[in-house]
């Protein structure tokens, strides 16, 4: 089954997970503002829950931020620049 539901993520960070049923869930997170292309807020460490074992991150300018893997959660500093999360190709 697919759709879209909100993470909890903390205060002042969005996120939702994109489930498709037929491969790895994707996360989409930004910190700060409503507005997902504002800019100019401070980037805040957030740790997402991530029960795969790769994940790459993808900004919407296509930086790829540095993210870890820390026992099932991914951690990464996010601003209000909207990052996707994916499971990395093997």
């Amino acid at each position: 089954m697919t759709g879209v539901a909100p993470v909890a993520a903390g205060d002042g960070v969005h996120a939702f997970r994109r489930t498709t049923g037929t491969g790895p869930d994707r996360l989409a997170a930004w910190a700060g503002g409503d507005d997902p292309l504002g800019e100019g807020g401070p980037a805040r460490r957030v740790r997402l829950d991530w029960p795969y074992r790769t994940a790459r991150a993808t900004d919407v300018s296509g930086r790829h931020p540095e993210l870890r893997l820390d026992h099932g959660t991914v951690e990464l500093d996010l601003d209000e620049t909207p990052v996707f999360i994916t499971a990395a190709e093997d």
